[in-house]
């Protein structure tokens, strides 16, 4: 939570969701309450460049996940932020839950989100993957958790039988694959490619052909860093893709009851 008050961080978080950012998918968050403060700014500004900024502001809601795994301090959570104004509704969002008496397919679980944006329904499944480590000693970890992906989607299909755009794989990358993903003060241009949007071959039909990395102003003076200050808001940029959403793609209502879960085959 100590990260989430930073004046400095909810500056920078809060002027790049609003320079033109409808729906947010967020890993990592160390604090349950972490994404409430950055709604809170965000719908109630208190710092000035919040106060004062001159375009769209939006009114924002969001949910967090429940806890998807351990970091080294402590819990780990997901979340999803969304602008209400821009006709988003969320309908269903759910860990991912594995079977009875099997091992835990992923070191940290997909948290999954349905959503309503003007007439495109979607489904936006956030998986963070094992890190492969300084000397790729977790490669073969993080090679089993990309065998379990199709295995994601099969769950969902169980809940969806009618949605046919699940069905067809054929995912492919929005984000430039030449571009990097990570950044530091020392490595500003990065040099990892951590980060990917994938949608199906369908939802393609939906795909502006716009997306990118966010790596610009990414960094505050009022960020710590070490034993100075300046530092980014995080060691991972912003990803980001542009979908159409005045067409419904499919004739299946995603709406479901609050008791729906998604669960792996075991």
């Amino acid at each position: 939570m100590k990260k989430a008050n930073n004046p400095g961080l909810k500056e920078v978080v809060c002027i790049t969701i609003l320079d033109g950012f409808s729906l947010i998918a967020f890993q990592e968050l160390a604090d349950k309450k972490a994404l409430e403060k950055i709604c809170e700014e965000l719908n109630s500004p208190s710092l000035a460049c919040t106060k004062n900024w001159p375009g769209h502001r939006g009114e924002w809601q969001y949910v967090v996940s429940d806890a998807t795994g351990r970091m080294y301090r402590g819990m780990e959570y997901n979340g999803f932020l969304y602008d209400t104004t821009r006709r988003i509704t969320l309908n269903h969002s759910a860990l991912l839950e594995k079977p009875s008496n099997s091992p835990k397919p992923f070191t940290r679980a997909p948290f999954i989100g349905t959503f309503k944006i003007k007439k495109f329904d979607c489904i936006i499944v956030s998986v963070r993957l094992k890190a492969t480590g300084l000397e790729n000693e977790d490669i073969e970890r993080l090679q089993n958790e990309i065998d379990k992906v199709p295995d994601v989607i099969d769950a969902i299909e169980k809940q969806y039988p009618d949605f046919d755009i699940m069905r067809e794989k054929g995912y492919s990358n929005c984000v430039p694959v030449v571009e990097f993903t990570n950044i530091s003060n020392s490595n500003p241009e990065g040099s990892q490619i951590y980060d990917h949007i994938w949608i199906n071959s369908r939802t393609n039909k939906a795909f502006s052909g716009n997306s990118g990395v966010i790596r610009k102003n990414l960094t505050s003076p009022l960020i710590p860093n070490g034993w100075s200050w300046g530092d980014v808001v995080s060691d991972h940029c912003l990803v980001w893709t542009e979908l159409y959403t005045g067409k419904d793609y499919d004739s299946v209502d995603l709406r479901i009851i609050p008791e729906t879960s998604f669960t792996l085959t075991g």
